[in-house]
């Protein structure tokens, strides 16, 4: 997995990026993968699937069934993790957890 980007988002950025995540559809896991920075090859290795595969699904190519839509946003959440770990300055999983419920509860 990828190190944190340089700079480091502001909360409302993370929160925006959240957002993308809560959606779920493929334009928006699409999106939330290129503002992570995170290329076509490396998310395909962590899902895993061939990165034509994704290529297919994020250019709409490829319909998703429903199981592999949401391995896709768990695994695109594990790069957002970085993100919001950098926010808040902790590497506390129960910190990172009760983040995450309060943004879906709140966003």
């Amino acid at each position: 997995m990828r190190e944190v980007a340089e700079k480091v988002r502001s909360v409302e950025s993370v929160t925006g990026l959240v957002r993308l995540v809560k959606i779920g559809d493929r334009p928006s896991l699409s999106l939330l993968r290129e503002r992570l920075g995170c290329s076509r090859a490396e998310l395909a290795a962590h899902i895993p699937v061939p990165e034509p595969r994704l290529a297919a699904w994020e250019e709409d190519r490829e319909s998703l069934s429903a199981g592999q839509l949401a391995i896709w946003r768990v695994k695109i959440s594990d790069y957002l993790n970085l993100e919001l770990k950098a926010v808040l300055h902790s590497d506390s999983e129960d910190l990172l957890a009760c983040f995450w419920d309060l943004l879906w509860r709140l966003s």
